[in-house]
């Protein structure tokens, strides 16, 4: 199973790295937590991913995975969570999208699921709600790299 983590998150790590302007420091926030990394110190990031081949990509939380996402919120001004679909895509979801998404302030067991049309484009639902616009499939680094700068 570890192998299929490492997979998943080094197609992230590998993307961020290619598509950023300037050096990184990625690092684990914690020893123990393999969801939890902090970018140059300042942003935090929670990963997860779906091995599913194709659209749709479904991602799931328990209250503890919630919890962690929460305080991590709350340590950093700027935070998003990854979720790898597959080796198809990745959404970045920004701190706001993820309060529409999850139960943050009640966790409970939750899950967002990530659609892909003939657009290009993610629609994102989550157990919470869903958000109002969908996002660009072919750019779905430029708000982490933009807060990067």
């Amino acid at each position: 199973m570890k192998s299929v983590f490492l997979r998943y998150h080094g197609t992230f790590i590998a993307s961020l790295i290619d598509n950023s302007p300037k050096p990184l420091e990625i690092s684990r926030e914690f020893p123990g937590d393999n969801h939890l990394y902090v970018i140059n110190r300042e942003i935090g990031v929670y990963v997860t991913y779906s091995t599913k081949r194709m659209s749709p990509w479904n991602h799931t939380f328990q209250p503890k995975h919630l919890t962690s996402i929460k305080e991590q919120f709350d340590r950093y001004e700027e935070c998003f969570l990854i979720l790898v679909c597959g080796f198809e895509t990745t959404a970045v979801l920004n701190k706001s999208e993820v309060n529409i998404l999850l139960p943050l302030a009640n966790p409970t067991n939750s899950s967002i699921s990530i659609k892909t049309g003939h657009d290009r484009k993610l629609q994102v639902s989550g157990s919470a709600g869903k958000l109002k616009s969908k996002l660009s499939k072919t750019r779905t680094y430029e708000r982490l790299i933009e807060a990067l700068k």
